[in-house]
């Protein structure tokens, strides 16, 4: 077998050689108007003010080659400037690679997500994203570049919100000529801020003229940011739940005539303001885990609710007044974990769009005529004081589920054979007659009863 030849080996002296001038390629310097085409369409007709102010500017400086003038922020020395900010690593670090491209993109999409990134503050980067001096090496083109409409930065550790991302500035007096830092987030529609510690809000948010969902859960947010939320005329959406908010809510809210959806879950608020029946949009109304010891249905009559959940409050003797015969949308009602005695002092409650019906775990002894609510599919009655089932049972037609466990029931009515809806009832727990009923299914029970009845109900 032959010998594989060998690669000839450098002479030891020529190891030692100093390095050739080529041997270090030449650094590019920085130039402010990279990445922005001389062709490039102006797009400013999806742009805020603000924005084309920036595009307007990028532009002057691609005539007049600022470029030249911008150095490297690294010295000859090879010593990085940017560790002055931190030169004890001591901060914790957001990947500045991975915020810029979440920025870039965030100006082609309009979407910013910023979730649970450890931040303490708002980085520079965000609230110069629409400047052009400090993104002049940014991928997008700026003719390209879009309003932000929605802004996450959910779980982190913000504890403030600066003017400076949300300026109070009325962009109506705004004299073009004037040199006024314009909002850079007119544009917002959507603003999540869960899972912070925020306690104030800027006064800024209100010029946010398309801002329609607001959600602001698990902060410790102090009663006066209703005085900036209740300026925020466009939103729909509002979510307050576990922001230690206490007492009564603020009348404040009675000034947001375009919400739909209001979360107040998980506070300590122990009664609703009569400005509520302001509220002539509002369709969901979440108050669980509060303090409260009337839903003041009352007050809610004018509300096209669809659903109520007050599950874990107060509550306590009867839940609609006798003023209050019932409610016309509501769809959905939730009053488990309280210590109501009855639903109404009327012989009938008139629900005739209700659907889910929780009282669940109360003390209620008796309920009216179900008769008025034709469109019921799941009542839940555990645990309460129940003796009998309530007037009505047996005609609702749509009803699919009925749990009636931890009760006082000693007879199931022989025409609950004949409800062809019902595929779920639960009665274990209860001092029933017939004992086998309390470990069968809902067909079991229901061919039993079928068996009991004339044979001209039998089928």
């Amino acid at each position: 077998m032959s010998a594989t030849p060998r690669k000839p080996r450098p002479a030891i002296s020529e190891m030692f050689n100093p390095p050739t001038d080529n041997a270090i390629p030449p650094v590019p310097k920085l130039s402010a108007t990279k990445n922005i085409a001389s062709n490039t369409p102006d797009k400013t007709s999806k742009s805020s003010a603000a924005l084309r102010d920036q595009i307007r500017k990028a532009k002057a400086a691609r005539k007049s080659d600022v470029a030249s003038t911008q150095g490297s922020k690294t010295v000859a020395s090879g010593y990085s400037t940017d560790a002055q900010s931190d030169p004890f690593n001591q901060l914790p670090k957001l990947g500045t690679s991975l915020l810029k491209r979440r920025i870039d993109m965030a100006r082609t999409d309009g979407r910013l997500n910023l979730i649970a990134m450890g931040l303490q503050e708002f980085p520079p980067e965000v609230l110069k994203m629409y400047d052009f001096e400090a993104n002049a090496d940014s991928s997008v083109p700026w003719g390209e570049a879009v309003d932000l409409t929605r802004f996450n930065v959910a779980d982190n550790d913000l504890k403030a919100i600066p003017d400076e991302l949300f300026p109070d500035v009325d962009m109506a007096n705004v004299d073009n000529n004037e040199e006024v830092d314009l909002p850079q987030f007119g544009g917002i529609e959507v603003l999540d801020l869960h899972g912070n510690l925020l306690r104030t809000l800027p006064m800024g948010l209100r010029r946010l003229e398309r801002l329609t969902s607001l959600n602001l859960t698990r902060n410790n947010l102090d009663d006066n940011v209703f005085e900036v939320i209740s300026q925020i005329k466009p939103l729909r959406d509002l979510k307050l739940s576990e922001c230690s908010l206490s007492g009564t809510l603020p009348e404040s809210i009675g000034q947001l005539h375009a919400l739909k959806t209001l979360d107040l879950s998980g506070n300590k608020l122990t009664a609703l303001p009569d400005s509520m029946q302001s509220l002539t949009h509002l369709r969901i109304l979440d108050v669980s885990q509060n303090k409260l010891t009337s839903l003041s249905l009352s007050i809610l009559q004018s509300c096209p609710l669809r659903d109520l959940l007050a599950t874990k409050n107060s509550l306590a003797g009867t839940l609609f007044p006798p003023s209050v015969p019932g409610h016309p949308r509501l769809e959905r009602l939730v009053v488990s974990c309280n210590s109501l005695t009855s639903l109404t002092p009327l012989p009938t409650l008139a629900l005739p769009s209700l659907a889910t019906l929780d009282f669940s775990v109360n003390r209620i002894t008796a309920l009216p005529d179900l008769a008025a609510c034709p469109q019921l599919t799941a009542l839940l009655a555990e645990d309460n004081k129940l003796t009998e089932l309530p007037r009505g049972f047996t005609a609702l037609a749509r009803l699919k589920s009925a749990d009636f466990t931890g009760n006082d029931l000693r007879v199931i009515d022989e025409e609950v054979g004949l409800m062809e809806a019902l595929v779920s009832l639960r009665v274990a727990a209860n001092p029933l007659r017939d004992r086998k009923f309390l470990t069968m299914g809902a067909e079991e029970i229901k061919k039993d009863l079928r068996g009991r009845l004339a044979p001209d109900l039998n089928f």
